[in-house]
């Protein structure tokens, strides 16, 4: 936090140096800001002098990017500290490999959907949809609703919540 808002002072200040000289029209260089809490391991601030960082490297060459990412976003709101964990991590690879073998297993029948709604016919389609097709339908949908309004607040932890129980109503 301390480091985002040194960062922000600095930005004000040329920013607002620019305005007075006539560059910039604007009085704020930012609309929004959002300070991200600390990542904590073992309850304490990572930090290289204490030894109990995680090493991107290794993250990335285990897991992959997507994983990190993923784990970051769904580990707490963006504005509170964040323990990390190894076991969530491994859990944020799992989803994903889930979610993979999915796409793979069904790369059929989403083309069939896209060509289906690209075509015009997806409402025509529920229409003759059973029960349950509908009534999934329908949770995936009142999950959306929550999901965009979610990511409207920048809670993100919630927006991979909802996406993920979207997957699971898919699967």
């Amino acid at each position: 936090i301390e480091h985002a808002v040194m960062h922000l002072l600095y930005a004000r200040f040329f920013h607002k140096l620019m305005r007075d000289e006539g560059l910039l029209n604007t009085d704020e260089p930012f609309k929004v800001l959002l300070t991200q809490g600390m990542v904590l391991k073992d309850g304490h601030k990572m930090s290289k002098s204490k030894g109990n960082i995680v090493d991107p490297n290794h993250l990335m060459d285990t897991y992959g990017a997507d994983t990190a990412r993923l784990f970051i976003l769904f580990a707490s709101p963006p504005e509170q500290s964040l323990e990390w964990s190894d076991s969530g991590v491994e859990g944020a690879h799992r989803f994903l490999k889930r979610l993979w073998a999915f796409v793979a297993a069904h790369q059929t029948t989403i083309k069939n959907i896209n060509h289906i709604i690209s075509n015009g016919n997806g409402h025509d389609a529920w229409k003759t949809s059973s029960n349950e097709l509908k009534k999934t339908r329908q949770t995936i949908h009142q999950i959306l609703l929550q999901v965009l309004s979610d990511y409207d607040r920048s809670q993100f932890n919630t927006v991979v919540s909802g996406c993920m129980k979207i997957f699971n109503q898919l699967s």
